[in-house]
């Protein structure tokens, strides 16, 4: 004799699905699963949980064999009022048993497997389940859960064996199989049962019209019974002269003579005419198959009525495995970097447009002595290239800067990527795909320049890489993203002569404005890209980027503008960026100077003068390219931030110092900037907090000032 063990795991299903789908096959033989699964939508727990995807579900209902995963109900609510998040899980899934998963949790915090989790509470009672996990400040709580599907069983899998026995014999069915089964099953229930009570009202059918003639003949037949010795005698008798069967005989002398007496020929009339109606149904019944499928429909309805219920557990079209980011929603935000290397993630609206002149808002409670030094414009889901002015580049992505809020100080860059001790970001370059005819443009404070392909940054390490091979005594001042040549498109305007671009599919630049009198056929036109670089004396030199020849990831580069003995480069400029350049400095003075009114010059020149610096005006803080569409961010030192449109800012002459743009108060200088998309304005936001120590009121000065 050989034994065999066999493993079935046939998961439980909403009854009322499971009925409809019955019904559909019984009257539909050739249903296909696809359409079976418009009524039956897949295994539903008791425990509720959600499903992920349908695959694993066709699977099992195509093949009898499938693996689906089931995820716990979990939500992200806020708690307190400083942005901190908590994790609340309110089902698991089935089979999973709360405690041991609850000790497992505690167990991946505890061996540092998962980090960001200040605290786990199962605060379950009689009305559901609540698992609380507390999400610490600085961890993102949407990463955090996938984290916790990835390593305990807030998310498992469910194998699906649907293994039955079908004449006697093990076999794996399919959905219609099984469903198939079922209907054939109770076709039978209802055959046999059916069968039986026919059988029973036709005996009964058989007694009633024994007792009706009894009725008729009462007097007779009770002197009959009287006059005989023995039943036995009665028996013959009655047989013999009233054709009575042995059973109705039977029946007449088992009752009392009271109740023959008592009999009520109505009720016995009317009982036949029902006998004689169920008879004829039960016969209708077992005349066809289809009649006997019906009986099964018209039950499995009342229970359906009866004992059907909603279903629990949600089926979600998303995946199984998914990575961290597709958790995080794409949202456009800022980063800000102070010199001290504190970095953070902000929403773009937390900062409202103000007119300019503003006092602006606190955007940053920094250490003494600590300044914003960086802010970058971009999205969740984009790289970020950050460059240290040692030379060198590291990367990470957008979500992964935890997100503060408007006066929080940030988390240290360090905790982020592995810069050395002494080494600062000076750049960071958003990069959303690494193309072969892109270029990152180096800029260093000693006025060396080097142009490389992008592409050559795909691939960085944990330690990061090095980007540009520095002489010594140079910093790396800034990086810029470049194009070469760029293809004209568009309508030439000759009396504002300039152009703005965007890229095209093609990886050249589509030009709306083209500074190009002579360019008939615009198709073919292309026009050089033009980048800047300005001095801490107030020069600016401009020059194609072609004059620049592609070098390697380690080369050193060449000289881009000549500087005099303790002069340094302090900002750069790029064409396609914008067709008016931004000049900021220190005090809170700024200009915008339309790019044509720069000459273009040679690489390696000392350049034409931008803005004299005065002790009124201040030194030079940066030089931006912008666009008059956009909005203008400036940071201070004591993080201060206002938010401005370009277009308050009055378009000035190369010869002039500008206009004041934010009204710094006390010790207060820029210490940065960063242009945004355009925004509605809101009015009258200010300073949410009082004024900072040591600061001293000063007057509003918006008059232009002429050299």
């Amino acid at each position: 004799m050989v034994f065999v063990g066999m493993a079935t795991n046939i998961p439980p299903h909403n009854l009322g699905e499971v009925i409809d789908g019955v019904i559909a096959i019984a009257r539909n033989p050739e249903i296909t699963v696809d359409e079976l699964m418009e009524y039956i939508k897949g295994p539903d727990f008791p425990t509720g949980a959600i499903i992920l995807g349908r695959s694993g579900i066709r699977d099992a209902y195509e093949t009898g064999t499938g693996s689906i995963a089931i995820r716990s109900k979990c939500h992200i609510e806020e708690r307190g009022e400083h942005g901190l998040k908590r994790i609340v899980v309110d089902e698991i899934p089935y089979g999973i048993n709360k405690a041991n998963m609850i000790e497992n949790m505690a167990a991946l915090v505890r061996d540092k497997v998962i980090e960001g989790i200040s605290d786990i509470r199962d605060e379950s009672n009689k009305d559901g389940i609540r698992v609380v996990i507390e999400v610490k400040r600085d961890a993102i709580p949407e990463v955090l859960l996938n984290q916790l599907y990835k390593l305990t069983n807030l998310q498992v899998s469910f194998g699906i064996i649907n293994l039955c026995l079908v004449d006697n014999a093990p076999k794996v069915c399919s959905l219609p199989v099984l469903l198939q089964q079922y209907l054939d099953f109770q076709v039978s229930v209802i055959e046999r049962r059916t069968k039986f009570l026919l059988e029973k009202d036709e005996a009964r059918d058989h007694i009633v019209i024994g007792l009706i003639k009894c009725h008729d003949n009462i007097d007779d037949i009770v002197d009959i019974i009287k006059e005989s010795a023995t039943p036995e005698e009665a028996t013959k008798t009655l047989m013999s002269k009233y054709e009575f069967t042995e059973l109705q005989v039977n029946a007449i002398l088992a009752m009392t003579l009271r109740r023959l007496t008592g009999i009520e020929t109505d009720k016995l009339i009317a009982e036949r005419q029902q006998l004689e109606a169920n008879i004829a149904e039960y016969k209708r019944i077992l005349s066809s198959r289809e009649n006997e499928i019906e009986v099964v429909v018209k039950e499995l309805e009342e229970i359906k009525d009866k004992f059907g219920d909603e279903r629990r557990t949600e089926i979600s079209n998303v995946a199984a495995n998914i990575d961290d980011e597709d958790l995080i929603p794409q949202e456009d935000i800022v980063i800000t970097l102070s010199r001290g290397g504190y970095v953070k993630r902000l929403s773009v609206d937390t900062f409202k447009a103000q007119h300019r002149g503003g006092r602006g808002v606190r955007g940053a409670s920094l250490n003494e002595n600590d300044v914003v030094d960086l802010m970058v414009y971009t999205k969740t889901h984009t790289d970020l290239l950050f460059f240290t002015d040692l030379g060198k580049v590291y990367r990470i992505r957008g979500y992964q800067i935890p997100e503060y809020q408007r006066t929080g100080k940030g988390i240290p860059v360090i905790n982020l990527i592995n810069i050395e001790k002494g080494e600062n970001v000076k750049s960071i370059i958003p990069v959303d795909e690494y193309l072969d005819y892109r270029f990152l443009m180096f800029f260093t404070k000693d006025g060396i320049v080097k142009r490389t392909p992008i592409s050559e940054y795909e691939s960085i390490r944990q330690n990061g890489k090095i980007a540009i091979t520095l002489r010594e005594g140079d910093n790396l001042l800034a990086v810029k993203e470049v194009q070469s040549k760029m293809k004209a498109y568009g309508e030439f305007d000759a009396e504002k002569a300039y152009y703005t671009m965007e890229l095209g599919e093609d990886g050249l630049g589509i030009f709306t404005k083209v500074d190009n009198p002579k360019a008939e056929e615009m198709e073919n036109y292309y026009v050089d890209t033009i980048v800047g670089i300005a001095s801490s004396e107030g020069k600016m030199v401009n020059f194609p980027v072609e004059e620049v020849r592609p070098m390697g990831r380690t080369a050193s580069g060449v000289i881009g503008i000549d500087l005099d003995e303790g002069v340094e480069a302090v900002g750069v400029t790029v064409a396609y960026e914008g067709d008016l350049i931004l000049v900021v400095t220190d005090k809170g003075f700024g200009k915008m100077t339309h790019f044509s009114e720069y000459r273009v010059t040679k690489r390696g020149a000392k350049g034409v003068s931008t803005l004299k610096s005065t002790d009124k005006v201040g030194k030079i803080v940066t030089v931006r390219s912008v666009s008059s569409d956009d909005d203008l961010m400036v940071i201070t030192n004591y993080g201060i931030v206002i938010r401005t449109h370009l277009s308050e800012v009055r378009q000035s002459s190369r010869n002039t110092q500008g206009v004041k743009i934010l009204n710094l108060e006390g010790r207060q200088k820029v210490s940065s900037i960063a242009v945004v998309p355009y925004e509605e304005e809101v009015e009258g936001e200010e300073v949410d907090e009082e004024p900072l120590e040591g600061e001293e009121q000063v007057n509003e000065e918006n008059n232009e000032v002429n050299e």
